[in-house]
């Protein structure tokens, strides 16, 4: 039987399960630009035929003209994991583009994090009885949990003899699911001052339930959270959960946190992406935020 990219492309989102997020970027980045072009391309015998890395190195390029540089990577991973499925399909001998990179492609721009003062929009929060939201920012910002983690946060994961949270669940989809990878799941260790915030918030009515993000109709959103603190603190500069995760790493890189150890704090499967993302922090030596 010979295949087309486009019937390997069904096949593939059909039978590989994936998160929502994921497979809504592979199909845009399938439907609108790879399928028109590449979709009727044939396997035969195990080989692409038709295909030449230079053809598509070409296209990539005139793409970029018009798309931003994360669309054009996209297109690439996308491309490259609809060749590994029809390897695993038995159907290609090799994936054509396995160790090829496409010269003068344009890098994408480093993302710029909003930084702000998590103390003082910790404090006010409180002083307005928003005490899950407090709590929500505090483990994004003093605890650097993912916005999936922070959701499936329970008050018997926090140990007060050792300091720390461990960090094994994370919530998708209103449903609890383990964390994202092995290096996902972790005991984070923390600050005396943010285990006596914490005391703090579970004393409050709203959040002395086990689960403080977990309500009768499910889990609480994360985005309207943060939407809520948007409109009720206007005087801090707009940001994301990511944003506070990310000022955690910095906080910790500059007090002196090794870099091994902070990939542990966060949960990266690879040191890479703590040094590359956090590598502009000078450090000094000091303690936890």
């Amino acid at each position: 039987m010979i295949w087309t990219l486009s019937q390997v492309y069904t096949d593939m989102v059909a039978s590989v399960p994936r998160r929502a997020n994921t497979t809504k970027a592979y199909d845009s980045s399938w439907r609108n630009h790879l399928e028109p072009v590449f979709g009727n391309l044939t396997i035969i015998d195990g080989e692409l035929n038709g295909w030449t890395f230079k053809s598509f190195a070409e296209f990539l390029r005139d793409k970029q003209e018009t798309l931003s540089p994360r669309t054009i990577a996209l297109m690439r991973a996308t491309l490259n994991t609809i060749f590994n499925h029809a390897i695993e399909m038995d159907l290609l001998m090799d994936n054509p583009l396995r160790g090829r990179r496409v010269q003068g492609l344009k890098g994408p721009m480093p993302r710029e994090y909003v930084s702000l003062d998590v103390d003082k929009l910790i404090l006010e929060l409180r002083s307005k009885a928003m005490y899950r939201h407090a709590l929500a920012v505090v483990l994004a910002a003093k605890v650097g949990m993912r916005r999936s983690e922070i959701r499936a946060f329970r008050w018997d994961n926090v140990d007060p003899s050792l300091l720390s949270i461990q960090v094994f669940e994370q919530v998708t989809h209103n449903s609890i699911e383990p964390v994202k990878s092995t290096a996902s799941v972790r005991d984070v260790v923390i600050s005396k001052a943010t285990y006596e915030t914490l005391v703090k918030l579970s004393g409050r009515k709203q959040l002395m339930k086990n689960w403080p993000f977990k309500t009768g109709k499910g889990f609480v959103s994360m985005s309207r959270l943060l939407n809520q603190i948007r409109t009720h603190c206007p005087d801090y500069p707009k940001f994301g959960w990511h944003d506070l995760r990310h000022q955690y790493a910095t906080t910790c890189r500059d007090k002196g946190i090794p870099a091994e150890a902070l990939q542990k704090q966060l949960g990266h499967a690879k040191l890479t992406t703590t040094l590359g993302i956090y590598s502009h922090v000078t450090p000094k030596q000091e303690h936890l935020p």
